[in-house]
């Protein structure tokens, strides 16, 4: 068995006002729901709201870049890596994303590979920015579970673009 004198506290990369941001309610004005695999449910939040809060965050010192991209008969995918810097030090997240191919209704043929391919490598910089904490609550419901039973006041929609953050 090893010996667990040696660990240690995780350096802390953000400081306190980033945290809060990233870990914040997300507000529900930004929250959207589309029907997912056999109709049920699944809520969202639109890619503005996740380059926002990279934005605010990070002071535009963030990248996120494409890897790899497939395109099926039926969809396309792309695996992604986003980068954000903080203190000196580069954290970085890799997901994979994922759209369906558009197709046109008289011809059959897709209407636009690269805006499918968009799709996706928006799809992948959300999954990436979730691994942050960025619409947390979204994407993982036991974390709103919890934030709800703790009392937390949600936010205002002025208020999650509101907050000034020293880096």
């Amino acid at each position: 068995m090893a010996d667990r004198s040696d660990v240690t506290v995780l350096p802390q990369y953000l400081n306190q006002a980033q945290l809060d941001f990233i870990s914040q309610k997300t507000p529900r004005t930004f929250i959207k729901t589309r029907p997912g695999p056999g109709g049920k449910p699944l809520s969202y939040v639109e890619i503005g709201y996740v380059i926002n809060t990279l934005n605010q965050v990070f002071g535009w010192d963030w990248d996120f870049k494409v890897l790899d991209q497939q395109v099926g008969k039926k969809q396309v995918w792309v695996r992604g890596e986003l980068s954000v810097r903080a203190k000196g030090h580069t954290i970085v997240k890799g997901q994979f994303g994922g759209a369906d191919i558009k197709l046109n209704r008289i011809s059959g043929e897709p209407v636009s590979i690269a805006d499918d391919l968009k799709a996706a490598a928006s799809d992948c910089l959300k999954k990436c920015a979730s691994m942050l904490g960025i619409a947390g609550d979204v994407y993982w419901k036991d974390l709103e579970i919890q934030a709800s039973e703790s009392e937390e006041k949600e936010p205002t929609s002025k208020t999650a673009y509101s907050h000034e953050i020293s880096y």
